[in-house]
């Protein structure tokens, strides 16, 4: 009897053992539907190099075609005062500093004039977007045309800046005056009547050298329109003896 008992409680032990290896796994859905449930994305392995390769950085450099995408903006500064603004205008044009000189551009954008005589038609007015990235630029401007020869002035901005913009420094100018004319050429000085109700800022060199008594003068002024209680520049204008 006994004999016939241990029989049965073996056969009884075999039978729930393989039960239990027959039983499907129960996969572990804890973090899966918790990652679900927060809307939670998984990360996802990172792409490496190849032995010999290198991965290559994503590119963030703004280029010519960002650089005057619609819709890009640049936030603008404010500027309470004629001298306040002015001062940080000739230190961000000698610096090249465009960030600090598009975000006190105007949103019409910035006339660049290379004699007193403004043409509001032809004069280059570039955007604060396209002012930020000017020398980034690749691209060429017609800015107006050369006194004496009349060929046209076709220059990236880098290359006008240096001959009709900052070509001397401007900032250490001996004589710099507030809403009034110093230097007089031969050439009609049209800025009250294109900016009728704009400010502006003359910095003046009376000349450079002896032997020219004088003739060798340069002027650069900075236009400004008030608006809203806050300064912003609308043009520059560069001036000197011409032909």
């Amino acid at each position: 009897m006994k004999k016939i008992l241990s029989i049965v409680v073996l056969s009884a032990l075999f039978m729930i053992s393989f039960a239990g290896c027959n039983e499907p796994a129960t996969q572990d859905t804890t973090k899966q539907d918790s990652n679900v449930e927060n809307n939670v994305e998984v990360d996802k392995p990172v792409d490496e190099a190849k032995p010999g390769e290198t991965a290559e950085p994503e590119e963030t450099t703004k280029t010519e075609e960002t650089a005057t995408t619609t819709g890009d903006t640049v936030k603008q500064a404010s500027y309470k005062t004629l001298k306040e603004v002015s001062d940080a205008a000739i230190l961000a044009l000698k610096n090249k500093d465009m960030d600090t000189l598009s975000a006190m551009a105007s949103l019409k954008g910035v006339r660049f004039s290379p004699y007193s005589n403004i043409n509001k038609t032809s004069d280059v007015v570039l955007e604060p977007i396209v002012l930020q990235n000017a020398y980034i630029l690749s691209r060429t401007f017609v800015w107006g045309s050369y006194d004496g020869s009349g060929e046209p002035i076709d220059l990236p901005y880098g290359q006008y800046y240096d001959k009709f913009v900052y070509d001397k420094d401007f900032m250490s100018a001996p004589q710099i005056k507030f809403n009034e004319i110093i230097g007089q050429g031969n050439t009609i000085n049209n800025l009250k009547e294109v900016y009728p109700d704009a400010e502006f800022v003359e910095y003046h060199f009376p000349g450079f050298d002896v032997q020219y008594e004088g003739m060798d003068w340069e002027s650069l002024r900075l236009v400004f329109e008030k608006k809203d209680g806050n300064y912003y520049l609308i043009g520059i204008v560069h001036d000197g003896w011409t032909i």
